[in-house]
C-alpha cells in the first residue's frame, strides 16, 4: 500500500466522521488504514510459537524512534512477543499518527502457515 492511499483513507476517515469513534475507546477497527505483510517476521522470536496465532488476534503497535536501521520503525508486538515491523516504505503516515497520540489499533488480518517464512503474516492497522 502507497502512502497516497494511506492518506486518502485517513481523509476519508475524518470527513466520515469514523476517527471520533477511535477516539471514543472503541476497540475494533472501524476503518482500515494499512494491510500488508508483516517485515522481518520470518527473524522474530515469535516462530516458535506461530501456531497459536489466529486471525483476528489483537496487535500491540509500538514506535521505535531510536531503532538504529530506521527512526521511524513500528515494531508489532503479539502477546508481548515481537512478530516483525511495519514495512520501513509504508511507515511514514502511520508513524507521523502515532508521534501525534493517534491511537492506532491492529490485528491479525491473516496467517498461514504453509507460505514463505516472509509472508505468513499480514496485518491490518486502522483507527
Amino acid at each position: 500500500m502507497n502512502r497516497r492511499t494511506v492518506l486518502q483513507r485517513i481523509a476519508t476517515t475524518i470527513s466520515t466522521g469514523w476517527l471520533s469513534l477511535a477516539f471514543a475507546g472503541s476497540t475494533s477497527i472501524s476503518q482500515v488504514l494499512y494491510t500488508e505483510y508483516v517485515a522481518g517476521y520470518q527473524y522474530a522470536p515469535v516462530m516458535k510459537h506461530e501456531h497459536k496465532i489466529t486471525k483476528g488476534d489483537p496487535l500491540r503497535l509500538v514506535r521505535e524512534p531510536e531503532n538504529p536501521y530506521d527512526n521511524r520503525a513500528i515494531a508489532i508486538y503479539w502477546r508481548h512477543v515481537r512478530v516483525g515491523y511495519i514495512r520501513m516504505v509504508d511507515n511514514r503516515v502511520l508513524t507521523s499518527m502515532m508521534d501525534q497520540q493517534m491511537p492506532l489499533l491492529a490485528r491479525v488480518k491473516e496467517i498461514d502457515l504453509q507460505a514463505p517464512t516472509w509472508e505468513r503474516l499480514t496485518v491490518e492497522v486502522g483507527v
